[in-house]
């Protein structure tokens, strides 16, 4: 039986990951270690210098007062587990182009990533019985092209409505966002229009708005590959 780690951004009541925890149930034993609030938009960062609390729900179920990439690191210092594989979200949101790099739901997959752990985190846009409808195609689609063959990062969205056109296998978009400050007497608050990307199905952000699941690999290197040095 494969061990399998459940973390989100959402926190760990949120409908996404009681849902993603359904769906997974199928696949081994299921440790859950998702944060106590709301995380969203904490990329990998991790919780430094202070104490982290967490609660025992049950033998395999904690909540964790930390950020999502933190509760990986808390799973894994805890159970006392070598895991086969994590599963981050479902989030509230797609996690596109730019985005993955703010992403608490990547953070947490990328940094099981750099744990060894290979991962695939899941959003949507709060159609989760669309997950629900196609989770099993997205891993008969992972499975039958060996994207996990090596330690990586699976970033799969879901398209709005309740139809899907198909799978693409896809890259990260690049966007030039526009931000508009709101500035007030001691604060200041950013709205954000979402720039235009490159239209080609090529893409993950224009799979999406086309009908497509989007599925992108993420490497754990941020660096060129050896060979581009010589």
């Amino acid at each position: 039986m494969k061990n399998i780690l459940l973390v989100n951004d959402d926190g760990y009541d949120s409908e996404g990951i009681v849902v993603l925890e359904r769906l997974i149930n199928k696949c081994g034993r299921v440790f859950k270690f998702a944060p106590k609030e709301h995380m969203s938009g904490k990329g990998m960062s991790i919780t430094l210098f202070s104490p982290i609390r967490y609660e025992k729900i049950s033998e395999d179920h904690y909540k964790v007062e930390a950020t999502p990439a933190t509760c990986v690191d808390v799973a894994i210092a805890l159970s006392k587990t070598k895991f086969d594989l994590c599963f981050s979200g479902i989030n509230s949101g797609p996690n596109l182009a730019q985005d993955t790099l703010y992403s608490g739901t990547l953070g947490a997959a990328l940094e099981a990533n750099i744990n060894h752990i290979p991962s695939i985190a899941f959003s949507c846009f709060d159609n989760y019985s669309l997950v629900e409808k196609h989770f099993d195609d997205v891993l008969r689609f992972i499975d039958e092209h060996h994207l996990l063959d090596k330690v990586c990062t699976i970033n799969v969205n879901f398209p709005r409505g309740n139809e899907v056109k198909g799978i693409l296998l896809t890259r990260l978009a690049s966007r030039e966002d526009i931000y508009h400050p709101l500035i007030e007497k001691d604060a200041i608050r950013f709205n954000r229009d979402i720039g235009v990307n490159t239209r080609s199905l090529k893409y993950d952000q224009f799979a999406i708005e086309e009908g497509y699941i989007s599925i992108s690999v993420i490497l754990p290197s941020y660096t060129l590959d050896e060979s581009a040095y010589h």
